[in-house]
């Protein structure tokens, strides 16, 4: 696993599925299932997976904030996993916006995943 700074560039494989782009704030176990869903998948093993951690808005959300972090740490079951931890809390759109223009500038493709979707990597292929 690779936790990266928003500033890092993206790393590419060549002739790989697109790669999923999951997006955490302060459900840990949202998140959990979510990576449990995806690793279960027959393309898994083969697909980058990139998380982006937003960072706390509040005092209160700290304490779920640093439980995605300890979740994201323990992701596996892809090709490659790629954490990029936020220092700032930049909101979902934000946080989207910025991940998805990264990675579609790196890749030719990408595969979003969020709202507590469970789905195949083969539905993305």
């Amino acid at each position: 696993m690779t936790i990266t700074s928003e500033h890092d560039p993206v790393p590419l494989r060549a002739a790989s599925p697109a790669p999923v782009a999951v997006f955490a704030y302060k459900r840990p176990v949202h998140l959990r299932r979510t990576l449990e869903s995806l690793a279960a998948n027959a393309l898994a093993k083969d697909t980058d997976l990139h998380l982006y951690c937003d960072a706390a808005k509040t005092v209160e959300a700290a304490a779920g904030v640093a439980e995605v972090r300890r979740v994201v740490t323990a992701a596996s079951g892809f090709a490659s996993v790629r954490a990029v931890h936020r220092d700032a809390n930049f909101g979902l759109a934000a946080s989207i916006i910025a991940g998805t223009t990264e990675i579609d500038r790196a890749y030719s493709g990408l595969s979003r995943v969020g709202g507590g979707r469970f789905l195949g990597l083969s539905q993305v292929e």
